[in-house]
C-alpha cells in the first residue's frame, strides 16, 4: 500500500484523489489551500466548488495543513494551479524527503520565466538542496469525467523509464490508463500549448464559423505545437499522442462546456451595450460581468444555474445601460 498525498484540490486534483481511491491500495490525503474549503470536503464528503455531486471516498483525508498531508507520503501530486507551484514547492520543502516521488500534474508555463513545470520543480528542489525523482502526468483528462469513473487514458513521462512503469502500475485501475513516454519536454509542450488551440477553437465555435474551421485550425495548430516542441528538444512522435494530439482534440472538439457558443454571443451583446467594440471599455466591462456571472453560477446559486443570472444582466444593460455604467459619449 502507498501512501499519496495530492496537492491541490481543484477539479483535477479531487478526481486525481477519487479515482485512486476507487482503485484501491492507497493512504490518500487531500490538500486544500483553503481550510474551508478542506473542511467542507471532510464532513460533507463532495468538493461543492469544482466537482459538486461528485461524492469522495470516506478513505480520502481531506487537510489544509502541507505538514499533515505530506508526512509519511511516498507519492506526491502536485495539482496547483502553474502561477503558483514555485509557492507552493516552497512552502512544501521543509517536509520532503529524498526517498519521495513528484509527480506533476500541473499544466502549463511559469508566466515570468516560460519553464516548463519540471524546470520549476527541479530549480526550487536545488535551491533546498533535495533531488527528487519526477515524472509528468498529461492528456486529454476532464476533471468531471475521471471522477465519474468514465474510461480514460492519460500519458505518465519521466526521463527514467522505470520510475514512469511504477507510477503506471500504482496508479491505473478499472477506468484510467496510463501510457508510458521518456519525452517530458514534448509531454509538458503538448499539455501547455493545446490550451492556445481550445481557447481558438472556442471563438470559432462562438462565430458559428463551422467544422471545417475547427479541423483546419486543429490541424495547422498541431502542427505549430509539433515544431515548437521539437525545436525545445521534444519529440514529434508525442505531439501526435494522448499529450499532444489527444488532448487538443479532448478540448478543442469535445469540450464539456457546450454553452460556449451562448455566452459568446452574450459577450458581443454586452459589448454593444456598454460601450461598443471600437473602444476597451465595451470588451472589459463585458468580460467582467460574464466572470461575475460565472463564479455566481458556479459557485453561489448552483441550482439556478448562470444563464438566469446572465439573463438578467443583460436585461439590466439593455434597459438601463445609462443608469449601470453612466451615460457614452
Amino acid at each position: 500500500m502507498s501512501r499519496v498525498a495530492v496537492i491541490g484540490s481543484g477539479a483535477w486534483g479531487t478526481a486525481l484523489a477519487i479515482t485512486l481511491a476507487r482503485r484501491g491500495g492507497h493512504t490518500i490525503a487531500l490538500w486544500s489551500h483553503t481550510k474551508s474549503l478542506a473542511d467542507s470536503i471532510a464532513r460533507n464528503r463532495e468538493n461543492p466548488r469544482y466537482l459538486a455531486g461528485i461524492p469522495i471516498p470516506g478513505s480520502i483525508r481531506a487537510t489544509s495543513a502541507l505538514k499533515a498531508a505530506l508526512d509519511r507520503a511516498e507519492i506526491i501530486i502536485t495539482v496547483v494551479p502553474s502561477e503558483h507551484l514555485r509557492a507552493t514547492l516552497h512552502a512544501m520543502a521543509p517536509y520532503l524527503t529524498q526517498q519521495q516521488i513528484l509527480v506533476n500534474a500541473t499544466k502549463g508555463l511559469e508566466d515570468s520565466t516560460y519553464l516548463r513545470m519540471t524546470q520549476v520543480i527541479d530549480v526550487v528542489l536545488a535551491e533546498r538542496s533535495l533531488q527528487l525523482p519526477c515524472c509528468v502526468l498529461s492528456g486529454p483528462s476532464f476533471a468531471q469525467e475521471v471522477a465519474a469513473g468514465s474510461p480514460t487514458a492519460i500519458t505518465v513521462a519521466s526521463h527514467i523509464p522505470e520510475l514512469a512503469a511504477y507510477i503506471r502500475e500504482e496508479f491505473m485501475g478499472p477506468n484510467l490508463r496510463l501510457y508510458t513516454n521518456e519525452d517530458v519536454i514534448g509531454v509538458e509542450l503538448g499539455g501547455a500549448l493545446k490550451n492556445v488551440i481550445a481557447l481558438a477553437s472556442g471563438v470559432v465555435t462562438g462565430l458559428g464559423l463551422g467544422h471545417n474551421s475547427i479541423a483546419a485550425l486543429i490541424t495547422r495548430g498541431n502542427a505549430e505545437m509539433t515544431r515548437l516542441a521539437i525545436a525545445n528538444g521534444g519529440k514529434r512522435e508525442t505531439m501526435a499522442g494522448l499529450a499532444g494530439l489527444g488532448g487538443g482534440l479532448g478540448l478543442d472538439v469535445l469540450g464539456l462546456d457546450p454553452t460556449f457558443p451562448i455566452k459568446y454571443m452574450v459577450y458581443f451583446l454586452l459589448v454593444v451595450v456598454v460601450g461598443g467594440a471600437s473602444t476597451i471599455k465595451g470588451p472589459l466591462i463585458a468580460a467582467l460581468i460574464l466572470g461575475v456571472c460565472d463564479v455566481a453560477g458556479k459557485y453561489y446559486v448552483p441550482a439556478i444555474g448562470s444563464f438566469i443570472i446572465y439573463g438578467l444582466m443583460v436585461l439590466l444593460l439593455v434597459l438601463f445601460p445609462a443608469g449601470l455604467i453612466g451615460k457614452r459619449s
